[in-house]
């Protein structure tokens, strides 16, 4: 990391709390809580015209459907 003269904080696990980018380089323990069931996915596409010609969004039990054991 470039050493620039000034302390570089980060939020780490929920966001509140602070760790320097220092810190992180030199492997400080972390207190992260990270879930097993927390997922997400994101897809980014663009169009070439303002409007579009896709088809509603399904409505939201269609969407999910599958995704939960049990459901």
């Amino acid at each position: 990391m470039k050493k620039s003269g000034h302390t570089s904080l980060v939020r780490i696990g929920d966001g509140t709390q602070m760790m320097t980018l220092e810190g992180l380089e030199e492997g400080e323990p972390l207190s992260t809580f990270e879930r097993e069931d927390d997922w997400c996915a994101t897809a980014y596409f663009y169009l070439d015209k303002a409007a579009d010609e896709l088809p509603a969004i399904e409505p939201y039990a269609a969407r999910v459907k599958g995704l939960l054991p049990g459901k």
